[in-house]
C-alpha cells in the first residue's frame, strides 16, 4: 500500500497507547457486589444483567490493553528502526 503523505508522529502514538491502557485498568478496577441472595426477582434480572456487562466490560479492557501493548512495541519498534522518521499513515 502507498501512502498518502499523512505522518504519525509516534510519541503522540505511545501516548495514546498508555492512556489506553490505563483506561482499560479503570475498566478493570470494579468491585462486585456483596454475595447473597436476591429476593425479588427484578433484582435478580438487574443482578444478572450487571455480571454479564462486568463480564464484557472486563473483556473489553483486556482488549483494550492487549492492543495499546502492541501499539506500544510497533512504536518503540519503529522507533529504533527510523528513529528520525515519522512513520507514514495509511487508509
Amino acid at each position: 500500500m502507498g501512502s498518502d503523505g499523512r505522518q504519525v508522529v509516534l510519541n503522540q502514538l505511545a501516548t495514546t497507547a498508555i492512556h489506553w491502557q490505563g483506561l482499560g485498568a479503570q475498566l478493570t478496577a470494579t468491585t462486585p457486589p456483596p454475595p447473597g441472595q436476591p429476593f425479588q426477582p427484578t433484582t435478580a434480572a438487574v443482578s444478572s444483567i450487571n455480571a454479564r456487562i462486568r463480564t464484557d466490560a472486563a473483556a473489553f479492557a483486556t482488549r483494550t490493553q492487549e492492543t495499546a501493548g502492541q501499539v506500544t512495541k510497533a512504536a518503540a519498534c519503529r522507533l529504533r528502526l527510523n528513529p528520525e522518521q515519522p512513520a507514514p499513515v495509511e487508509k
